[in-house]
C-alpha cells in the first residue's frame, strides 16, 4: 500500500502533536511503566535462567543428581531451556495484546 493511500483521510492539523500529547497522559505513562516493568522482569528471568545452568554445572553438584533412569537434572534443565523462553514469549504476546487494547482505549478517549 502506498503511503499516500494510507494517509488519505488523516487530518494533519489536529493530529500533528497527538503522539506527543498522548505520551504525556498519566494513563499512557502508567501503561508504558507496566510494559517496561514486564519486559525488564521477563528479560532478567530469561538471562538468569539461561546463565544459571553453566554456572551450576561448573560450581556445584546439584545438576549431577539422577532425576530418573539415566537422566540427570542437568539434562532436564538443558531441555527446559527450549520451552521456557517460548512460554515467556507466549506470555509477552498475551500481555502485548492487553497493552495494545489499553493504549487504543486511551487514544479513543482522547480523540473523541
Amino acid at each position: 500500500m502506498e503511503l499516500s493511500l494510507a494517509t488519505q483521510n488523516f487530518d494533519q492539523s489536529r493530529s500533528e502533536n497527538l503522539p506527543i500529547l498522548l505520551t504525556k497522559l498519566p494513563a499512557m505513562q502508567e501503561l508504558r511503566r507496566q510494559r517496561r516493568r514486564y519486559i525488564v522482569t521477563a528479560s532478567l528471568f530469561l538471562l538468569i535462567f539461561n546463565l544459571a545452568q553453566p554456572v551450576l554445572s561448573v560450581s556445584t553438584r546439584w545438576l549431577d543428581g539422577v532425576a530418573f533412569g539415566n537422566l540427570t537434572w542437568g539434562w532436564i534443565y538443558a531441555f527446559a531451556q527450549f520451552p521456557v523462553p517460548l512460554a515467556v514469549l507466549h506470555l509477552y504476546l498475551r500481555k502485548a495484546r492487553e497493552y495494545e487494547k489499553a493504549a487504543q482505549a486511551i487514544r479513543e478517549i482522547n480523540n473523541g
